[in-house]
């Protein structure tokens, strides 16, 4: 009973647009981490400039390295904005640590690029929760550069 009210639950946010909280981005990944996080913050931050209104406007292009943990960077990515690999509309490219996403009924288009100390920072993570926490409290600055079009 209580697995039916929270896929029920679940349904609900994305029909709405919403997307998950991050205790159930950490249950869907399978643990805590600074590339989860890292993801996570970003579509965050994206989904409040795009402001999309339903679970298909966005698409998002992902340049990464295609290995663990960077590709943790799209379950957080998947969580926080809706995007999904099953939706098509989130790709992976080979890159270093960028995120390109446009609302495709709008025209609105954001870039993002984690910082190279940042990776770095990941990368060499001893407490994998702490780390994902300090960077959920981080400020966006601290963590990526960003441009906006409209």
């Amino acid at each position: 009973m209580e697995k039916a009210l929270y896929l029920r639950d679940l349904k609900a946010q994305h029909s709405q647009g919403i997307g998950l909280s991050y205790s159930q981005a950490i249950k869907f990944h399978g643990h805590n981490g600074p590339f989860l996080a890292l993801g996570f913050r970003i579509g965050k931050e994206i989904k409040r400039f795009l402001k999309p209104e339903g679970i298909t406007e966005l698409l998002a292009i992902v340049g990464i390295e295609k290995r663990k943990p960077f590709t943790c960077i799209i379950d957080g990515l998947q969580c926080s904005l809706g995007t999904t690999m099953g939706k098509g509309n989130i790709i992976l490219r080979k890159g270093k640590g960028w995120v390109r996403v446009k609302n495709r009924k709008t025209g609105k288009a954001v870039k993002f690029k984690i910082k190279k100390e940042v990776i770095t920072r990941c990368l060499n993570s001893q407490d994998l929760s702490q780390d994902a926490d300090e960077i959920l409290k981080e400020k966006g600055e601290n963590l990526w550069f960003s441009s906006w079009s409209k």
